[in-house]
């Protein structure tokens, strides 16, 4: 009979064991803002915020691993090629929170494109383990359009549009700066739009509009400007 006898030894080999800390952090983007317009080739601040909402303290030793995501994919950050960036030293009390700073910009070949970004981080700690039981608040994410804001663009046209007499009886005239007059329409103020026609001389006859305040939506080879017309006809 083979008798296998198991001897327990002590103080030859000694191990450490540390209790698992779990420090529950919260995420929040701060900029850029959902549905933001971001021209590609611009670059722009990306802020996170990273809030203790637990009641176990993150501590100066521990680290914040953070990763960065581009429409699912997890970016790599260089020069060390590594997928995730280690920030260390923000103690966190219950209620507290820092804020990661970095600047981004997008290539000129996602021009037109929207793109979804997303943020994650999780506490790390090598000599004294730390963990996030929760992760579902430890992510944040926006989606941007890579392209000017058409806002802006409608403004700068705007800006480029000027209009006379202004108020208006019978005709007026629209000068544009480095573009091609197109079309015009008048919009009324019960949101009728009235296809306006120019005539030889560059002037554009309003003498069926009815008196009254008309938005004008001109269109150039640079793009759509909108003007305020009043109309007062005789």
């Amino acid at each position: 009979m083979r008798i296998l006898l198991l001897i327990a030894v002590t103080g030859l080999f000694p191990i450490s064991f540390f209790a698992q800390r779990n420090v529950d952090l919260e995420l929040t983007m701060t900029s850029p803002s959902d549905g933001e317009y971001i021209p590609p080739g611009q670059i722009f601040p990306f802020t996170v915020s990273v809030k203790n909402v637990g009641t176990t303290n993150l501590l100066t030793t521990d680290s914040v691993a953070y990763y960065l995501l581009m429409n699912g994919d997890t970016l790599t950050f260089q020069p060390d090629n590594i997928n995730h960036i280690f920030y260390t030293g923000n103690a966190l009390q219950t209620g507290e929170s820092f804020s990661i700073n970095r600047q981004m910009g997008f290539d000129v070949s996602l021009d037109g494109q929207d793109v979804d970004l997303c943020v994650f981080v999780k506490p790390y700690s090598l000599l004294d383990p730390v963990s996030d039981s929760l992760l579902t608040d430890n992510t944040d994410c926006v989606t941007i359009h890579v392209m000017n804001d058409p806002a802006s663009l409608d403004e700068e046209q705007a800006a480029s549009v000027s209009i006379y007499p202004n108020p208006a009886a019978s005709q007026f005239k629209i000068d544009i700066k480095d573009a091609q007059l197109q079309s015009v329409n008048a919009i009324d103020a019960q949101g009728r739009s009235i296809k306006l026609v120019t005539n030889a001389n560059k002037f554009i006859d309003c003498s069926t509009l009815a008196n009254g305040m008309y938005q004008l939506e001109i269109t150039t080879s640079n793009g759509i400007a909108l003007k305020k017309l009043v109309i007062n006809n005789p």
